[in-house]
């Protein structure tokens, strides 16, 4: 028996996940809330809930809170597409073209 595993993101749909989504609302400056109590729609944690897009959004926070530290900046007030642009150096697939490529804007 062999399994064939159809290529990804090819093979389906995939979901972005906006920055916004792991910063909280209100005055807590220094918290990242991501995996599966992000902040999202009901329909939006049917996809976000499993592992993959809960590695991404760890992923999200830990380089964030880098940036925000080196920048002393909030969170809230991390350059987006820095962060973008340093994720996908780091390897992580962001959904647009292929790795290195510039991101579209949030």
């Amino acid at each position: 028996m062999a399994l064939k595993f159809p290529p990804i993101p090819e093979s389906r749909g995939l979901n972005q996940l906006p920055y916004r989504m792991i910063v909280p609302q209100g005055g807590i400056d220094n918290l990242f809330v991501a995996g599966r109590c992000a902040s999202m729609t009901h329909d939006g944690q049917s996809s976000a809930r499993v592992s993959g897009p809960c590695f991404a959004m760890g992923q999200a926070a830990g380089t964030a809170a880098g940036l925000a530290l080196k920048d002393h900046v909030a969170p809230r007030a991390v350059d987006v597409k820095a962060l973008q642009e340093r994720l996908q150096s780091d390897g992580a697939y962001l959904g647009f073209g292929t790795v290195g490529q510039t991101v579209a804007p949030v």
